[in-house]
């Protein structure tokens, strides 16, 4: 009795900690490939230990096949990818904002290695990354991750995942959540750069002895810049403003997926 109680007992350890792994892989901060494997590793086992003595008392009993039990790891780890997916909107939206604003500034030749990632992204991308997952670990971004996990077990527990075509939505609406987050962190920027170019194809009539097409880069960069410093201020408020927002998108899909 004892024997199968202790295998019960593995089986629901394997279980939970597929869905730790599956949402440390991806979301920000854990999932750069900067940190070590065996940190990463450690960070797993540690979390899954951590809230294995509640979570073992609502998983049901499982079955000793081995099919059910590959079905079994193989959705508590889609769980855990796609809550870590949702969670990788914002560093993905605020690099996409640096590229946007890299771009037409007219640095997008300056290009530099970013370790998180491990690609090459404009110098303002890997800047904005930087700063995000510097805000976001000032917002006890690492605790709110134990409270996002905890509240997936809540609403679905170890085999009770039933997936419903309503998940799909809140995949759909990814793509569209990156693009709105980086319009709100490049407008300011990109509508300076715009009045530039404004002036400058107004002067390039006017004042025909300049070379306005040699003067528009340091013009760009300049008020770019000066732009940038006003508007980094609100940058605290804009990553807290995303955090909320993928947080309720990561609490649908659970919805959707209990």
């Amino acid at each position: 009795m004892s024997l199968a109680v202790s295998i019960q007992q593995i089986q629901g350890f394997i279980l939970i900690l597929f869905r730790v792994a599956g949402i440390i892989a991806f979301a920000p901060i854990f999932s750069a490939s900067s940190i070590p494997p065996i940190i990463k590793i450690s960070l797993t086992i540690a979390a899954a230990v951590l809230f294995f003595p509640a979570v073992i008392a609502i998983i049901p009993p499982i079955p000793n096949d081995t099919p059910t039990l590959v079905l079994a790891i193989g959705g508590e780890l889609l769980i855990g990818i796609a809550i870590g997916l949702v969670g990788r909107t914002i560093s993905s939206a605020v690099q996409f904002a640096g590229e946007l604003i890299g771009f037409h500034m007219g640095m997008r030749i300056a290009n530099v290695f970013d370790p998180s990632a491990e690609i090459t992204v404009s110098l303002l991308g890997a800047f904005y990354n930087l700063v995000t997952l510097l805000l976001l670990l000032s917002m006890n971004f690492h605790i709110i991750l134990m409270g996002v996990i905890r509240q997936s077990y809540v609403a679905i527990a170890p085999l009770g995942m039933n997936l419903r075509l309503e998940a799909a939505d809140v995949f759909l609406r990814l793509g569209s959540n990156i693009f709105l987050f980086a319009l709100q962190v490049v407008a300011p920027v990109l509508a300076a750069i715009f009045f530039i170019e404004v002036i400058i194809a107004v002067l390039a009539k006017t004042a025909r002895q300049f070379n306005m097409l040699m003067l528009q880069f340091p013009l760009k960069i300049l008020l770019g810049m000066m732009v940038l410093a006003v508007a980094f201020r609100a940058m605290p408020r804009g990553v807290e403003y995303m955090l909320g927002k993928v947080l309720g998108e990561i609490s649908r899909l659970l919805n959707f997926f209990g």
